[in-house]
């Protein structure tokens, strides 16, 4: 029998921690995944240099924070620590944490050759116009673009087998996957479907979700106008269900 991965989730205190969180912990080929806190407001974390304890903190549990879980064997929560967490052979880390968050914790991740599944938008977008929308301030920008050339788009029903063999998968969001998964199996029978019409889809108030609520971004950008799309003659077919990005 393969040995167990070891994962750890940073963010499980919040809502997609959570359930990410129990999926993980009934994954027959995981072990017991470690739980990291973010500490501060508007998604700081702290880091720890591994080498000071915090008596205070030490005996917290997600349970304290979702009563829910009481009475399951426990849901100790620790703060993120590089050399503890390759202390603990940690092998793949999940980021449910907020998109400028994640944007500066990848590269520190990745280079204490960690693996990680980022669960927010910070390295979806490989167009730099569109992903201006974040207004992201990275300190390596050299970095940062090598690290977003190099993310999977983690949705398994176009790219499985790059997932697997990826060290940075950008989980796709809910709305994306809604319109992806709709529209995939059309892009895939390009050869035979003439054009279709892409109508706008109009944004209205509302608000991301999570612990702390801000108002949306604009949603779906990239579908602001009505155009008409020819599947004989764009490349976008084929780039779809060949790229991985």
């Amino acid at each position: 029998m393969s040995a167990k991965l070891k994962t750890a989730v940073l963010g499980a205190t919040g809502y997609s921690g959570l359930e990410l969180t129990r999926i993980l912990h009934r994954h027959p080929k995981l072990e017991k995944p470690v739980l990291l806190r973010r500490n501060g407001s508007h998604g700081a974390t702290n880091i720890s240099d591994g080498n000071q304890s915090d008596a205070s903190q030490a005996d917290m549990n997600l349970a304290d924070v979702f009563p829910a879980l009481s009475g399951n064997g426990g849901y100790p929560l620790q703060a993120l620590s590089w050399p503890e967490l390759q202390r603990l052979g940690v092998q793949l880390l999940f980021l449910a944490t907020p998109h400028e968050a994640s944007r500066s914790l990848v590269p520190e991740a990745m280079a204490h050759g960690l693996r990680v599944i980022d669960l927010s938008g910070a390295w979806r977008l490989k167009q730099a116009q569109h992903r201006a929308i974040y207004n992201f301030q990275d300190s390596d920008a050299a970095t940062a673009a090598e690290l977003t050339d190099k993310a999977v788009y983690g949705l398994p029903e176009l790219h499985r087998d790059c997932i697997a063999g990826a060290d940075l998968v950008a989980n796709p969001g809910c709305y994306a996957t809604s319109v992806i998964l709709a529209l995939a199996p059309l892009f895939r029978r390009a050869s035979s479907i003439g054009s279709m019409e892409l109508f706008r889809i109009r944004s209205r108030e509302c608000r991301e979700r999570g612990k702390n609520p801000r108002r949306a971004r604009t949603l779906f950008r990239w579908l602001k106008t009505s155009r008409r799309i020819r599947f004989s003659d764009t490349a976008t077919s084929a780039r779809l269900w060949s790229n991985c990005s």
